[in-house]
């Protein structure tokens, strides 16, 4: 088995990768249809790589990488795979890769089940463990309450996850405080614009995650993890 992640843009390889990993890994809320996938790495928007294990992806990992935030958006293993480093070879890849000062991306975020919120799952995976792992990679999360948009009208949003941040440029973060929070508000703005239809919508609880980044008080990173450990 090759370590070294591949970049997938061919359409049905696409297609058997989101069937395959993707799927089984995330409830339908979390995950995007397999056309959008397709049209964001045709537009250059996103990025998928995968591992293969004898010819066959088994690991994956896709990245919204437009503008100066990107999101880690998937990172899957196939259950029969994990434990053997390839996430932490994709996610390793995908910081390298991305951080790039050739891209101009100055933050890279994932959102991830916040494990007090979210219980294990016999398809989907324990948030525990989740975090685990993204803590061991050094990553830190945003004090913020945040959720994750609906992805599409049929679909809800994802309460209860955490805002992770996996790297940052120098000055980003600060002492544990975010210094540029207009980064993140931009972001969600566009991200909100293109889930939801409104970049600003005026419900409480998208209004109480906007006023975390501009009420005037410090955006810290912290732990993932609680002392006790969830």
């Amino acid at each position: 088995m090759s370590m070294t992640p591949r970049v997938v843009t061919d359409p049905l390889a696409i297609a058997d990768v989101h069937g395959a990993l993707l799927t089984p890994s995330f409830p339908p809320n979390e995950l995007v249809a397999v056309h959008s996938l397709v049209e964001g790495v045709a537009g250059g928007a996103v990025e998928v790589a995968v591992i293969d294990d004898q010819g066959e992806p088994v690991a994956v990992a896709v990245g919204e990488v437009e503008g100066p935030v990107a999101l880690l958006a998937y990172l899957a293993v196939d259950g029969a795979a994990r434990g053997r480093g390839n996430g932490s070879a994709l996610l390793e890849w995908a910081v390298a890769r991305w951080m790039t000062r050739s891209r101009g991306i100055r933050l890279l975020l994932a959102e991830v089940e916040d494990p007090q919120r979210h219980a294990p799952h016999a398809s989907y995976g324990d948030p525990v463990r989740r975090a685990q792992f993204y803590a061991a990679q050094g990553a830190t999360r945003l004090a913020v309450p945040y959720f994750q948009p609906r992805l599409d009208p049929q679909s809800d949003r994802v309460r209860g996850m955490m805002l992770v941040v996996l790297a940052a440029a120098p000055g980003v973060i600060v002492g544990g405080v975010l210094r540029e929070p207009r980064l993140v508000t931009t972001w969600l703005e566009d991200y909100f614009a293109d889930t939801e239809g409104n970049p600003r919508p005026a419900d409480a609880e998208a209004q109480a995650l906007f006023e975390a980044f501009e009420g005037g008080e410090p955006v810290t990173a912290g732990p993932l993890m609680s002392p006790t450990g969830s």
